[in-house]
């Protein structure tokens, strides 16, 4: 078995090493995290050092709500403010002159 690398205190992405919970999966160490948006997950050490696991998910769901809004419109209907005042001066844009 190798030696135990301390993670403690270092950051992966966005996730800070609190602690060793103890456990170990498949004779990895699990780590105890905290993502900079405020949740804790625990994670492989493996994971960390090898760039898998940067965040709690929560970029994940940044990119979902990014990659499904289409012209400052997502897919329920809701539109951004920025997409408000684009559509409002469209039809003024595309007037000929």
């Amino acid at each position: 078995m190798s030696k135990k690398i301390d993670l403690k205190d270092q950051r992966f992405g966005r996730l800070v090493v609190s602690h060793d919970t103890g456990e170990r999966k498949h004779r990895q160490v699990v780590w105890h995290c905290r993502c900079d948006c405020g949740n804790e997950v625990n994670v492989v050490g493996y994971d960390l050092t090898s760039g898998r696991t940067t965040s709690c998910g929560c970029y994940q769901r940044e990119r979902s709500v990014e990659a499904n809004t289409v012209y400052g419109m997502n897919r329920q209907g809701e539109t951004h403010p920025v997409y408000v005042v684009w559509n409002f001066n469209a039809p003024a844009l595309r007037k000929p002159k």
